[in-house]
């Protein structure tokens, strides 16, 4: 039930993922958080979906941000909220701000922001003094948190401050101009910023300060550093969406001279996020797309997810069959197309009868309808959703007595002396890290035995009306099955529950 819980949370929230409009994009590794026009955020993981701490308050939110396993963002009333996991020394804990913050940049363990009236604050880790502001700076128009160790504030026309942990000596400064910079945000190893007047520069933090980059066709609203192994690269997006680029630096004996050329992409962006040496963009047209550098599986299947392109898993009605007004009709269904771990981790099965949605059920490969009547003949369809949100297409369409061999007919309803011999109350216990099952014998039809799953994985037979399993792991989420069986491996019916191995009994 947990799981079932956290899923319809997460999609409930992020059913309209790929067609959201975002204003501005995050994405770190395998994890993306998204905030729409209306001030809403979607945050969504390609490894674990369905984890409830990825999932921000409910709050309007004017920026955001990504850490190494929590998220930040600026809140329409001025405040620093933060959510999941609190790993490195109260990063998820702002401090208060005297005015309202107005930029925010949010580290793998720290984060630093900047309220209206200048002040900067740091929280987190601070191995290496990275969140001790300098007492005696104020009026900051930005700050960024470099690395894991460092921070840098910019302020006024040419000054930029820094502290905590620096491999060099030379601390960075920006270009000398007459206008005063807006927004600042650093790789380690390049520094860029933007001015009022909408130009903006790149510059090297540890190779004598060399100018990398000007862009002068805007004007920008944002500038973007990005590290490509041992070279780096920069982009700016102007106001209206188009993508600046400047190529690689190289130093030592091949040292760029001059900074480097500006080339315009094709492609319009609505936002735009570096992640190492990954530039992500998300388009005008309202997709996630990989910019620059090279992608893996997994980055791969957060893109597919985000833009609705996942390859959806196949489901396959065998039986439908109804075991009378007092117990309903039982579904069973095959699953192909992705692995039974994987659904089972990712998926949920959504229930139609007559076309209608009746249930989303974390069940695998059976489903029972007590609300079924003999005298209805109703049509039953499944189709899988994904934790994003995300449907696959309907199976295949039974009435009440089908199976896969008649699937057209219009199938037969058992009489009620004839229902299922169904374990009843099937109940689990969990001692420790073992589980035990229990259940009352249903004395309708004639049980020979009782075949018990694990994860939809045959795991044993028994003739009692308990089963001890001694296999399990603490954290483990697990899902019993409890068959009856008649004469010639006939089955009567079934029932099933859901344990959280550590946690109360979930059904």
């Amino acid at each position: 039930m947990r799981r079932i819980s956290a899923l319809l949370t997460v999609v409930l929230s992020l059913p309209l993922l790929a067609q959201a409009d975002y204003k501005q994009i995050t994405v770190l590794g395998d994890r993306f958080c998204g905030l729409s026009d209306s001030g809403s955020v979607s945050c969504t993981s390609a490894s674990d979906p369905t984890n409830p701490t990825l999932q921000p308050p409910e709050a309007i939110f004017t920026e955001i941000g990504l850490g190494f396993r929590h998220a930040c963002g600026i809140t329409d009333s001025g405040d620093v909220q933060c959510w999941g996991l609190d790993t490195h020394e109260d990063q998820i804990y702002p401090p208060g701000f005297d005015a309202p913050v107005v930029k925010l940049s949010v580290g793998s363990y720290h984060s630093c922001a900047v309220d209206s009236e200048g002040t900067a604050k740091c929280w987190g880790q601070n191995v290496h003094g990275q969140a001790d502001v300098p007492a005696d700076i104020d009026e900051f128009a930005d700050v960024s948190t470099i690395s894991y160790y460092s921070s840098c504030g910019i302020k006024g026309t040419e000054d930029l401050f820094c502290w905590g942990y620096f491999h060099s000596t030379l601390v960075p400064y920006a270009a000398r101009t007459d206008s005063p910079f807006t927004q600042f945000e650093s790789s380690d190893s390049i520094d860029c910023a933007v001015r009022e007047d909408g130009t903006a520069d790149c510059w090297s933090a540890n190779v004598g300060n060399l100018v990398v980059a000007q862009f002068r066709n805007g004007p920008y609203r944002k500038v973007i550093p990005m590290q490509q192994r041992d070279d780096n690269v920069a982009c700016a997006l102007t106001d209206a969406g188009e993508l600046d680029c400047v190529g690689r630096l190289y130093v030592g004996r091949d040292r760029n001279p001059a900074p480097l050329a500006v080339t315009r992409l094709p492609q319009t962006y609505a936002d735009v996020h570096a992640d190492g040496s990954r530039l992500y963009g998300y388009t005008t047209a309202g997709r996630l797309e990989l910019v620059l550098g090279s992608q893996d599986e997994t980055r791969q299947v957060l893109l597919d997810t985000i833009n609705g392109e996942l390859s959806m898993p196949v489901l396959t009605l065998s039986a439908a069959n109804f075991y009378g007004s007092a117990t309903g009709t039982e579904l069973f269904f095959d699953v192909s197309g992705v692995s039974i771990h994987d659904y089972r981790r990712n998926y949920d099965t959504q229930v139609f009868r007559d076309e209608v949605l009746l249930d989303t059920t974390d069940n695998m490969g059976s489903y029972m309808d007590r609300t079924a009547t003999a005298v209805e003949s109703p049509v039953y369809t499944l189709r899988a959703v994904h934790a994003f949100g995300q449907t696959g297409d309907f199976s295949n369409a039974l009435r009440p007595g089908n199976t896969s061999d008649a699937p057209d007919g219009p199938g037969s309803y058992l009489p009620v002396d004839e229902r299922s011999a169904s374990p009843e109350g099937l109940r689990a216990e969990v001692y420790w890290y073992d589980v035990e099952l229990f259940w009352d014998r249903n004395t309708s039809g004639e049980v020979r035995s009782y075949e018990i799953r694990k994860n939809g994985e045959f795991i044993d037979t028994t003739s009692g009306t308990s089963w001890y399993d001694a296999s399990t792991a603490d954290g483990d989420l697990v899902q019993y099955e409890v068959i009856a069986m008649g004469a010639d491996g006939a089955l009567l019916g079934l029932d099933s529950v859901r344990v959280q191995i550590g946690d109360p009994v979930c059904r």
